[in-house]
């Protein structure tokens, strides 16, 4: 039941800038607290890759039919062969903390309050054009930072750096989705060659529907967060975060 719990977090937080893997953990030391035994949660940003994949490829359907008929193939293919490159440094780093456990150990408060405090200052970017091709290796270079500091939002932190490069609020947003893209594929093909085993998880049907149950608010939680990019407001987010960052210091 608390794996399953688990999975819910993970695949519906994913769709918010507020970081998935820090309300995983924040919930885990909760439940900790409440003396309960926790299951491994190794697995869980892989193992639900691919349900997220899912909910942004329904909730991004129209601009990918428009891109894959409207957009020069040169273009399409040149834009994510930068933002695979601009992905590097976060795939290195993510390596680096897993095998090397380099992360900094700081209270996961920290994290969310600068989440918070990064999509509160979006408040005040200035309001931007078109995507440069350019900004995306300094995009790259700022999330592949964010896997150092607990409990803070690689979304939050891509697209807030995106806004202060001159990038429109909406722009700034998708770009940030793009960069997860590559990074939920890659999670994906992990299992496949490295646990297969995993994928028996898919079978079972506790999961599995926790799974789909999941996807329905991650769905619409997205969509509404792509309004509140196009109208400039994702800073609202930067409240909630207050609710996290007290639960964090609560549980200590």
């Amino acid at each position: 039941m608390i794996w399953l719990l688990i999975t819910f977090v993970q695949i519906v937080s994913e769709s918010f800038p507020i970081s998935s893997s820090g309300h995983v953990l924040l919930l885990v030391q909760w439940l900790q607290k409440l003396k309960y035994s926790i299951p491994s949660i190794e697995m869980v940003d892989e193992i639900t890759a691919l349900p997220t994949l899912l909910v942004i490829a329904f909730c991004y359907r129209a601009q990918i039919v428009q891109a894959l008929i409207a957009a020069h193939w040169y273009h399409l293919i040149y834009f994510w062969i930068c933002i695979g490159i601009a992905t590097l440094p976060t795939i290195f780093i993510y390596f680096c903390i897993h095998y090397w456990h380099c992360k900094l150990h700081l209270p996961l408060w920290i994290g969310f309050a600068l989440s918070a405090l990064l999509l509160f200052s979006t408040k005040y970017a200035p309001v931007g054009s078109s995507v440069c091709i350019q900004s995306l290796f300094i995009v790259g270079i700022t999330q592949a930072i964010a896997l150092f500091f607990p409990g803070l939002s690689r979304m939050a932190t891509t697209y807030t750096v995106a806004c202060w490069l001159g990038i429109a609020s909406s722009s700034a947003f998708t770009l940030s989705i793009a960069f997860e893209v590559p990074l939920l594929c890659g999670a994906f093909l992990k299992i496949i060659l490295l646990h297969p085993q995993w994928l028996s998880l898919y079978t079972c049907v506790d999961w599995t529907s926790t799974v789909l149950i999941a996807m329905a608010p991650a769905m619409i939680g997205l969509r509404y967060m792509i309004v509140l990019a196009d109208y400039h407001h994702l800073w609202y987010v930067s409240y909630y975060l207050i609710i996290p960052i007290i639960l964090s210091i609560l549980c200590k």
